[in-house]
């Protein structure tokens, strides 16, 4: 993939954060039908940002292999004004045990690649 020149990078700002919160015993969105894995637990939030505001609910899901560890972070953003934003984040870590400490615990090392799309709707 070809790096952004200075234009291309001008153009890109800061959009909005996102605070999530693990909700116990909340059931999965109409959403989690989209996500990839096994069902991990579901949350609400909230997206602040210098133009927009609203609420968020998610799902988590996690494949889980020998060195790999896969997570798919689906939900949707409604926004003050009633706008959907939907989002779909998927990420896959690493890891490999570097040792194990004097307490029985294993010490990771971990690289990590995100990837995340999202719509409107």
């Amino acid at each position: 993939m070809a790096e952004p020149t200075a234009i291309q990078n001008e153009r890109l700002g800061h959009l909005f954060e996102l605070e999530l919160q693990f909700q116990w015993e909340m059931p999965l969105s109409l959403l989690a039908k989209a996500g990839e894995g096994e069902y991990i637990g579901s949350g609400e939030g909230a997206a602040k940002g210098p133009t927009m505001h609203g609420t968020v609910r998610w799902d988590l899901f996690e494949k889980r292999e020998e060195t790999l560890c896969r997570s798919n972070l689906t939900g949707v953003i409604e926004t003050n004004d009633g706008a959907q934003i939907r989002f779909d984040s998927r990420d896959s870590s690493s890891s490999q045990t570097s040792r194990t400490r004097t307490n029985g615990s294993r010490l990771h090392r971990c690289a990590s690649t995100r990837q995340t799309g999202a719509t409107s709707g």
